[in-house]
């Protein structure tokens, strides 16, 4: 972790996805983040998958950077104990919107705390990742060309959009406050995250300009070439070519400018060019196919060795760990014992900051080893940390 955000407490008061990973991405940049959950832990607390002890492994992937308070937030000596932990420059991060922190005296008594709301629809109506992504219109445009039905993904893009959108304009906001001395109520939903990316990369945009809505093209990328495909010894590989460099290379390397060429006449088109390409798209597949088709995986590694192509074999999730692997060679992750799950692959922050060693990540404590709200009273919270 980084002490970018040193002295910066946030109280978060969440569940699920997006508000704590927005908490987790600003402890991990030295923001003291404690989050409070109810006495035997919130609604997420054994969400799947789970170790052979019960313990979370996702809960403990969101939450490793933080520290826990166990506190009903419905009594009101809570309450205010709560309140005295925001200080004068605290920061709140919610999609539970507790009562008493939204009801407008908060703001008013401190104001210059910053409050940041995560909702699902701007109208206040409930949504999740699954039921926004249903909304965007991509399960529809997922999957094989002749598919009928939806085909959701099991990434949750939105939340993780959402966290860090939020993380951004709570730092915005502090930076404000430090120049005016004003906090902020932020508020965001995550159907306008959804919007905003659908607007931002054109999926919008393309039906009212040309009245015509995106199609699935199954394993193709829409607007250039890249397509999956099988070596001699049943491996498989995503190949993309989004650049006139980047093609001619391919060409070159796989020897098939000739079949190539051929397709150019015969169709009229100039293959350097992104939109040729997609047009040609199935042809310039069985051109390849054939190709792959032919050497094994590491007579395809031996080729593709001393080239810029973009490419890539499929593999397991499991497989990101193997040795010598993207996991093993990455300098963002570490191996951590969290209570109930054991040791761990776990993630710092995503960059590098030169200059600047990465202080050890924290691991999640056990229910057990909570802190309760009393434990906090009179206490400096910024000096105080878990030792876990």
């Amino acid at each position: 972790m980084y002490p970018l955000l040193n002295g910066l407490r946030v109280i978060e008061i969440s569940a699920f996805v997006a508000v704590p990973f927005c908490g987790n991405t600003l402890a991990q940049l030295g923001a003291e983040v404690i989050r409070i959950d109810p006495p035997g832990g919130g609604v997420d607390y054994r969400r799947w998958p789970l170790s052979d002890e019960g313990g979370s492994i996702y809960w403990s992937g969101l939450n490793h950077a933080k520290r826990h308070v166990s506190a009903d937030l419905r009594d009101q000596e809570t309450q205010k104990i709560v309140t005295d932990l925001l200080g004068d420059d605290g920061i709140v991060i919610t999609n539970l919107s507790p009562k008493f922190l939204m009801d407008g005296k908060l703001l008013a008594e401190k104001p210059r705390t910053i409050i940041a709301t995560l909702e699902g629809f701007p109208d206040g109506r409930p949504a999740v990742d699954y039921t926004v992504n249903a909304a965007s219109g991509l399960p529809l445009i997922t999957g094989p060309e002749d598919a009928t039905g939806p085909i959701n993904a099991p990434f949750p893009t939105w939340d993780m959009l959402a966290g860090l959108h939020l993380a951004l304009a709570l730092v915005a906001a502090e930076r404000r406050r430090r120049i005016e001395g004003r906090g902020a109520w932020i508020r965001c939903s995550l159907s306008d995250v959804m919007l905003s990316a659908m607007t931002t990369l054109g999926f919008v945009g393309e039906t009212e300009v040309t009245q015509n809505s995106r199609q699935r093209v199954g394993n193709h990328i829409y607007g250039t070439f890249g397509h999956d495909f099988s070596t001699a010894d049943g491996k498989r590989l995503m190949l993309v070519a989004l650049t006139p460099r980047q093609w001619a290379e391919l060409c070159a390397t796989t020897q098939t400018e000739a079949e190539f060429s051929e397709i150019e006449r015969g169709k009229g088109l100039d293959l350097r060019n992104e939109a040729d390409r997609f047009s040609a798209r199935e042809d310039i597949r069985r051109v390849l196919a054939a190709w792959f088709a032919q050497r094994t995986l590491e007579q395809v590694k031996e080729t593709f060795a001393s080239s810029s192509i973009c490419w890539q074999p499929y593999q397991t999730i499991d497989e990101l760990k193997q040795p010598g692997g993207l996991i093993e060679s990455s300098a963002i992750l570490e191996r951590v014992s969290h209570h109930d799950v054991g040791e761990i692959w776990t993630a710092g922050p995503v960059f590098r900051l030169e200059g600047e060693a990465r202080a050890p990540l924290r691991a999640t404590p056990s229910q057990a080893r909570k802190e309760t709200i009393a434990d906090l009273t009179g206490r400096d919270l910024a000096g105080a940390r878990h030792e876990d």
